[in-house]
């Protein structure tokens, strides 16, 4: 360490140009000592004065930078050096336009001073002039040549201007000059992502982290390429590195929060949320995805209290009301939820699930006719695209087919191709022929529907045809009102050899036979709030004089020891080959009890006393607020009374079975 100018006895210009030396090698601490002698013994020694705010803004320390640097202006207010510093540190405690105005006098005392060309390219950049920095940086390579620093701003304000082809240029050309500008290979992942050159850009985020491993920026430019790959759990171990070189990284916890949301990480998701929300508590978007996870975590109200911090920052944030319009919706606040969606609507937000949501909201209401209208914007849903057949052939949408041929085709599960086949005799009343195309559990059950001509199974070959149709969209073709539901059942039909066969198998010897299904697919979103599970239902398998019949193919995993402890119940498994034979065994039942699923429509398409478990905000199809329903005239409803209570659902069945049970027995 360096000796203080008064012990080595050395003049103040001798003392200034040793310190200048340190400073110049990186030695601040020693020079630091040496200005600070020198202040002593001179306190308006301006070299001194200046070089010490610099050491303190290299340091990090602006308070203590500002008020030295402010000095040395005084005693020099014609420094262009003792100016542009000023700016630098100003700009870092972010006064812009004070920087502005100290860049623009430095250059005005000096024009070809490239620093401060640069610099005030900076700052232009901050307050949002981004052409004007883009002129500055041009003045600045003007000023010196190859100047790095200038051509990675130039970079960067291109990007921002999205010349994405120029801002490349700039940044190859930067490394060019210097190859390990790890900053330069970091930025120049944005033009390269915006020209979809998504693996150039990895490689150079890439690169970025093996020359400085501990700067977060490239983890986090990785983690949007890796996102817009799909690769979405590399994308968030990339932000997850981000956030812990620097943890105040906000955009990092952001965009984790939403990886995460995407991968099913709820509880991880909700942290990250919870972690920027708290840095950021103005920002908004933050807020809107830390509603999102808690929707999906089924916890309603919190999630509206974000969005109502969202609407407290932003108003007009269009998204936020769609999403909290998706919460009322799981409140059975059906009438709220439509609102939010129109208020969404007028904002412009450009959502797929608007028009889907809001006609799903409408046929709960039991507006049918403009539901199904917007129920056809299920085809923009990203999660819909899949299913979209593509055919040469126009969309019947009730124009005139008489003499044409007709393929009408399922898209969505077995439920919703049973719940629609009822359609297909009033296609066929309009004079077409009918060819139907479903899933293979399907074929030979639904070629007895009154109407059709034959049907294929996915993926066969089909025959010409002229014009088609997807089952769930024949609604909107008839324009169908609650008063003009084909309700007509039964419209399926078992062969007589299939029912003979099952009722051989079907136990006998209690009055009163009943089948019970209590999950649906797995893979449908919402499954999870619908299937109730077996041990939720054991309370009904007390019930004396009652024959119970399991109607599951396959059995969950969890649910399989249960169904182990109750031998007395009927489980064919795997030998209930296709739903024909499904259906074949509820033709022998006296009632079939359970979650919404696809035997339940099974059921009351074969005019089989169905009684129905749903959940407190219901599928659109069961309505709101009635025991009946318009779709299945043999059905009865069992609604949850609160959120999540299946408790006091299957009491009540229980009690009605019971009552059943006995009447049953006294015939």
């Amino acid at each position: 360490m360096a000796e203080s100018p008064a012990k080595i006895r050395l003049t103040i210009p001798q003392a200034t140009e040793r310190a200048v030396k340190f400073q110049r090698g990186g030695q601040l601490i020693d020079a630091e000592i040496i200005y600070a002698d020198i202040l002593k013994v001179q306190p308006d020694h301006f070299d001194s004065t200046h070089n010490l705010g610099v050491i303190r803004y290299q340091q990090g320390r602006l308070a203590e930078a500002l008020p030295l640097l402010e000095h040395a202006i005084k005693l020099d207010p014609n420094s262009p050096d003792a100016l542009s510093n000023y700016g630098v540190v100003v700009r870092a405690l972010g006064r812009w336009p004070e920087a502005l105005d100290a860049f623009e006098r430095a250059i005005k005392l000096r024009p070809d001073f490239p620093e401060a060309h640069s610099n005030r390219g900076g700052v232009l950049i901050d307050l949002g002039r981004t052409e004007e920095a883009l002129e500055a940086y041009n003045r600045a390579m003007m000023a010196r040549r190859g100047y790095v620093d200038a051509l990675l701003g130039r970079g960067i304000a291109l990007t921002i201007l999205k010349r994405s082809s120029d801002a490349l240029v700039a940044f190859d050309h930067l490394l060019a000059v210097d190859p390990n500008h790890a900053e330069a290979l970091t930025r120049r992942a944005g033009p390269l992502f915006e020209l979809h050159r998504y693996e150039e850009a990895l490689a150079s985020c890439d690169r970025a982290i093996a020359i400085d491993p501990a700067n977060a920026m490239p983890y986090y430019n990785r983690g949007v390429v890796l996102g817009e790959l799909g690769r979405a759990a590399e994308a968030a171990a990339s932000y997850q590195r981000a956030v812990a070189i620097w943890p105040n990284y906000i955009e990092a916890l952001f965009n984790l929060s939403n990886t995460l949301e995407q991968l099913g990480r709820l509880d991880e998701a909700l942290a990250a949320a919870d972690r920027c929300v708290a840095l950021a508590p103005s920002h908004y978007r933050a807020w809107n995805n830390r509603g999102n996870v808690l929707l999906k975590l089924g916890r309603y109200a919190d999630a509206m209290a974000s969005y109502d911090r969202v609407f407290a920052i932003n108003p007009d944030y269009g998204e936020a009301y769609y999403n909290r319009g998706n919460a009322l919706l799981e409140l059975a606040r059906i009438k709220e939820a439509f609102e939010h969606y129109q208020k969404a609507a007028t904002l412009n937000t450009v959502h797929p699930d608007i028009p889907f949501n809001e006609g799903l909201a409408r046929m709960l209401l039991g507006d049918l006719r403009q539901g199904f209208k917007r129920y056809e914007g299920r085809f923009y849903k990203t999660e819909h695209a899949p299913q979209i057949r593509k055919f040469k052939q126009r969309q019947w949408t009730g124009f005139d087919i008489a003499g044409k041929r007709i393929l009408l085709h399922d898209e969505q599960g077995l439920g919703d191709a049973i719940h629609f086949a009822r359609y297909v005799p009033l296609v066929a009343q309009r004079g077409a022929e009918v060819i139907l195309q479903v899933q293979a559990p399907l074929q030979t059950l639904l070629a007895s529907v009154k109407g059709v001509s034959r049907v294929y199974e996915r993926g066969d070959r089909l025959p010409a045809f002229d014009v088609h149709q997807y089952l769930m969209s024949l609604a909107a073709a008839f324009e169908t009102e609650l008063d003009t539901i084909p309700a007509d059942v039964p419209y399926i039909a078992v062969p007589a050899d299939r029912i003979e066969k099952w009722r051989k198998r079907l136990p006998s010897g209690k009055s009163l036979r009943v089948g019970l299904v209590w999950s649906g697919n797995p893979a449908f979103a919402g499954d999870a709030a619908r299937s109730i599970g077996l041990l939720r239902l054991a309370p009904l398998l007390s019930v004396p004089g009652v024959q119970f019949v399991s109607l599951h193919r396959e059995v969950r995993a969890d649910d399989a020891p249960i169904l182990q402890r109750f031998p007395d119940v009927a489980h064919f498994g795997a030998e209930l080959a296709d739903f024909t034979d499904t259906a074949a065994v509820v033709a022998d039942l006296d009632l079939v009890i359970g979650s919404d699923t696809a035997v339940i429509h099974l059921a009351g398409a074969l005019a089989k006393p169905v009684w129905l478990l749903t959940k407190f905000s219901p599928d659109w199809r069961w309505m709101l607020d009635r025991q009946d329903n318009p779709w299945y005239p043999t059905a009865k409803l069992y609604r949850q009374p609160r959120l999540g209570d299946w408790e006091s659902v299957v009491e009540r069945v229980r009690q009605d079975l019971l009552e059943l049970a006995n009447a049953t027995k006294a015939r």
